[in-house]
């Protein structure tokens, strides 16, 4: 285990923990606490003159994922990231699944026909977006969608039977598929979902067998089990986002952990 010293861009100084396991080296930035997740030897496919910044041409063609809890605040801070970028924000397909509503009525019932709907939705996204030269940032990417079949398999909302169906097209669909350039995955208590998710005026997220506290605290756990499986293949950025963070300060750091500052 090594430590170093980086400076921020306003001044303040960032320790460095780096600590080296047989999957990853994981980087625990003490400010607003930033833990990397990434392949080990991955550093070398990042380099200065190919990182992209506001403002600034390149060539280099970032597939940017955000991601975390129901109501963590992804879909805000993936708008501000491709404004900031000028990239263009793929959203989450959620008002277009025709399941949605019967889902949040009936999980047990509806919990593998929505999978599935959301599943296919989201692979003709990344069809869509192939072969696109685009900058693109995702408000969830298609590989998380196993998250949430993983989450209603534990509750047992999902039965054995048809999560290995789920599992079996979602490999197929997956192995094949560009990963994105990075996660960043919010990192936020269910508790302050919660409290999020109740400011909301989202009728769907209120079935009588909606959104609960449970619910989210089995999606974490769902999410910590695939940070650890997709961060053996693609960098993660794991951020405390218990409290709403700015953007580009954001951005900045990351850029400065990817450059090796």
């Amino acid at each position: 285990m090594g430590t170093r010293v980086c400076d921020c861009s306003h001044g303040n100084k960032i320790i460095v923990v780096i600590i080296q396991t047989a999957v990853h080296v994981i980087l625990v930035i003490k400010l607003r606490t930033i833990t990397f997740l990434f392949p080990k030897n991955s550093f070398p496919r990042y380099s200065r003159k190919n990182m992209p910044c506001a403002g600034i041409q390149s060539d280099y063609v970032e597939k940017i994922g955000v991601s975390g809890l129901i109501a963590v605040g992804k879909t805000t801070l993936a708008i501000d990231i491709s404004e900031t970028l000028g990239s263009r924000i793929q959203k989450e397909p959620v008002e277009k699944n025709p399941f949605l509503q019967d889902f949040y009525t009936d999980k047990k019932k509806y919990s593998f026909p929505a999978q599935i709907s959301f599943l296919n939705a989201r692979y003709k996204q990344y069809c869509e977006n192939k072969n696109s030269r685009e900058s693109i940032v995702y408000d969830r990417t298609l590989f998380e969608d196993f998250v949430f079949a993983d989450c209603l398999h534990e509750e047992g909302n999902m039965s054995g039977r048809e999560f290995d169906t789920y599992k079996g097209l979602y490999d197929i669909l997956c192995s094949n598929l560009e990963k994105p350039s990075y996660l960043i995955y919010l990192d936020t208590s269910p508790d302050i979902c919660m409290e999020r998710l109740l400011t909301r005026n989202r009728t769907l997220e209120f079935g009588c067998d909606g959104v609960s506290l449970e619910y989210l605290q089995a999606l974490e756990r769902a999410y910590q089990r695939f940070l650890v499986e997709f961060s053996k293949h693609t960098p993660v950025f794991k951020v405390n986002w218990n409290d709403y963070g700015d953007t580009k300060q954001l951005l900045a750091r990351i850029n400065e952990i990817r450059n090796g500052d």
